[in-house]
């Protein structure tokens, strides 16, 4: 195939590192440690997490934090566009 051909211009490919997900977010994932009495973390550590919803991508962040051998995070925040779109810390009620 052509590197000029129409195929290959429309084929999708990986990107940076993440494998082409139709309709995928981008997410930006902080793991927080313990909140202090006025429920301010501090962000322990800073992941990107691809996920198609929102409610995905909680999902996903809720099972990094379970399983994570770190035994300081505590939750983690997504954010979207700059703007927190859902939170979570361990012992909290679901949704």
């Amino acid at each position: 195939m052509k590197a000029g051909s129409y195929q290959a211009w429309t084929r999708p490919r990986p990107s940076g590192g993440f494998a082409h997900i139709s309709g995928a977010m981008l997410f930006d994932l902080q793991l927080l440690g313990n909140p202090d009495a006025a429920g301010n973390a501090d962000v322990i550590e800073n992941r990107t997490l691809a996920a198609a919803s929102v409610e995905e991508a909680a999902r996903a962040a809720r099972e990094i934090v379970l399983n994570t051998p770190v035994p300081a995070i505590n939750g983690f925040r997504l954010i979207r566009n700059g703007l927190e779109v859902f939170h979570w810390f361990i012992g909290q009620e679901d949704d």
